[in-house]
């Protein structure tokens, strides 16, 4: 069993990581699906989304208006190609970061929307464009425990050691609750060698889990 461990990864910085990436606790990806009812659904980590050129085919869309919605960036992205996804990121208060995600079905829309839409106006905003660059890997001391933040609230135990076995044999898998009992959307994996928690650290990192894109680390 796990002891009571509920502290922070210390990756984010004011709304981004260090890599330059979204944030996972800032974004809410638009899917069509009302906050809330994404919330309350049935969790399975079957349809867990493990997709390694989500990077190669999102860019940051920066200086927004920050009354701009992601129906009009979605709009303004599909010019060069169909977007399977456009969010604008907001602080947990509602606060618009004036900054947005656009997550494109091929990798070359996403290239050539850096050529063609880099310095265009939406909504008589001149808008700044970044690749959606993942951070160099690093090289953690060896663990067989992996910690993950941004989980789906209603995650349980066994739907993480479900998510789990897809990498290894699973020893324990647990939440992270707070002092309230109520989860902090938090949870660790113990797994029964050290090379399974490297390799389901490489592929749960920054990948987007029923809605959510989640981190992963060695703890």
């Amino acid at each position: 069993m796990f002891g009571v461990l509920a502290r922070r990864s210390g990756r984010l910085y004011n709304g981004f990581s260090r890599s330059g990436s979204v944030v996972p606790d800032l974004v809410s990806y638009d899917t069509g699906m009302k906050l809330g009812d994404s919330q309350e659904e049935d969790v399975d980590p079957a349809r867990a989304e493990f997709d390694a050129s989500f990077f190669e085919r999102s860019i940051l869309v920066q200086r927004l208006k920050l009354s701009t919605l992601p129906k009009a960036v979605k709009t303004h992205f599909e010019q060069v190609g169909e977007v399977l996804i456009a969010d604008v990121l907001r602080r947990p208060s509602g606060k618009s970061l004036g900054t947005a995600i656009v997550e494109y079905a091929e990798p070359k829309a996403a290239k050539e929307a850096l050529e063609k839409l880099q310095g265009t106006k939406l909504e008589e905003a001149n808008i700044y464009l970044l690749p959606n660059k993942r951070g160099l890997e690093r090289d953690p001391k060896p663990s067989k425990v992996v910690y993950l933040e941004h989980l789906p609230r209603t995650m349980t135990d066994g739907d993480l050691r479900h998510l789990g076995q897809k990498f290894g044999k699973v020893l324990d898998a647990q939440k992270v609750l707070g002092k309230d009992g109520k989860t902090i959307r938090a949870g660790f994996i113990k797994f029964s060698s050290n090379t399974e928690a490297t390799k389901a650290v490489k592929m749960l990192d920054e990948r987007m889990l029923h809605g959510f894109v989640i981190s992963a680390q060695l703890h």
